[in-house]
């Protein structure tokens, strides 16, 4: 009699817990800019974030919602569905930023 009633209790546990992490969504996402830049102080590549920025043995893990690449040929990427990033360098700057306004545009606010 103890194994079903166990079998169904971890049952409802698992599912219960499984449900719980697929429907949490934070609607207060916080955001910052991650920026690269030579020993001199030029700019790299800058990223925007969303989420937590993680600190990794040589550098930064985070999800990326943008990305500006430093000159001489500069270019605005934007990856709506986030990529996740890893960088490593000497010259890391991590700063809190708002949302960016094409994402507003994206959801229809």
């Amino acid at each position: 009699m103890f194994y079903p009633r166990f079998v169904l209790l971890c049952a409802i546990v698992f599912s219960l817990s499984g449900c719980a992490l697929f429907c949490s969504v934070d609607p207060h996402k916080q955001y910052s800019t991650v920026r690269v830049t030579d020993i001199e102080g030029r700019l790299v590549a800058e990223w925007v974030a969303e989420g937590c920025v993680l600190r990794i043995e040589n550098g930064y893990k985070f999800k990326a919602v943008e990305r500006v690449s430093g000159p001489p040929f500069p270019q605005v990427m934007r990856y709506p569905l986030g990529r996740h990033m890893e960088i490593s360098g000497p010259n890391i700057v991590v700063t809190r930023c708002g949302k960016p306004l094409w994402l507003y545009h994206l959801e229809g606010q």
